[in-house]
């Protein structure tokens, strides 16, 4: 995510080594690496980390997350907002992995300017914390948007201490299960509160997709949304992480009334050079206009 002249990466999943011996664990900090002056990674490259310590009033720590949101926040702001994400359930063993916590604290700012963190309920708009959404958020009206996603059991305390018994006896075929999210959940940032909108018109829902905001392009004021690729179910008793449908670049999503009480997407074909459908690509976050604003590429 870039803000100012600095690139902020949150979460994810790195190699850890100790004594010879590796290990994949989740990331435990923000990386911030300035962009204002050219360097070498072998000379001159320097990074900060923003540590995940809360104050003595919270009942615990911003947690390491993957697959979750990370805004920028407004422009005028000095904060920046995580909102959903999961453990990283691959490898418990990672000496500093921790369980999902109490799903009544989804979305968390850290002031870059006061160096603390600060937790907001945003249950009603989001009762289990998401993750694997497609994210994106629109600057001049502070508003961070997260389309779809899951829950699963390392995202939602709730599902992680769940226990299924098949015959009288503890199972765990549903270990791997998750649950695909309708919905796109809104968060306006100056004021930390969130809503819910429908995307019944957007089709069925999809994760590891892309999501940008286009403030020029649409009939509105507030700009427009655009969703593409990513993943949807085939099966919706029984979705896993591996057992979806990619989404073909063949058709992108458009919505420019999300400010509205009825939210409607539109599907609108691709022309060209259309790339094979994927998950987790990456998605830059700006877009270049042509002058009289006839088009935009992204």
């Amino acid at each position: 995510m870039l803000r100012g002249s600095s690139v902020f990466i949150d979460g994810g999943v790195q190699l850890f080594r100790d004594n010879e011996t590796t290990w994949m664990g989740s990331s435990k900090y923000i990386f911030e690496f300035d962009m204002s002056d050219s360097w070498n990674a072998s000379t001159n490259f320097t990074e900060k980390k923003i540590g995940r310590y809360g104050d003595t009033s919270m009942n615990s720590n911003p947690p390491n997350m993957v697959r979750g949101a990370l805004y920028r926040g407004p422009g005028n702001d000095t904060r920046l907002f995580t909102f959903g994400g999961s453990t990283f359930l691959a490898n418990q063993s990672d000496p500093d992995w921790q369980a999902p916590v109490s799903d009544q604290i989804g979305l968390w700012s850290y002031d870059t300017s006061s160096m603390t963190w600060a937790q907001y309920d945003v249950t009603d708009a989001a009762p289990r914390r998401p993750n694997w959404g497609s994210v994106t958020e629109a600057i001049a009206q502070g508003i961070g948007f997260f389309l779809n996603g899951q829950i699963d059991r390392g995202s939602s305390e709730v599902m992680y201490t769940l226990s299924e018994y098949v015959g009288g006896e503890l199972s765990n075929a549903t270990n791997n299960q998750t649950t695909y999210l309708g919905g796109m959940v809104m968060i306006d940032m100056p004021t930390q509160t969130a809503r819910n909108v429908s995307t019944e018109t957007l089709g069925a829902p999809r994760v590891g997709g892309g999501l940008v905001h286009s403030p020029r392009f649409g009939k509105t004021k507030g700009g427009t949304l655009v969703a593409f690729g990513g993943m949807q179910s085939t099966n919706d008793r029984n979705n896993t992480f591996n057992n979806g449908a990619l989404i073909d670049f063949g058709n992108v999503a458009l919505c420019d009334n999300f400010m509205e009480e009825n939210v409607t997407w539109f599907n609108q074909s691709t022309l060209g050079d259309i790339p094979p459908p994927r998950i987790d690509f990456c998605v830059l976050p700006g877009l270049k206009s042509a002058k009289d604003n006839s088009s935009h590429n992204m």
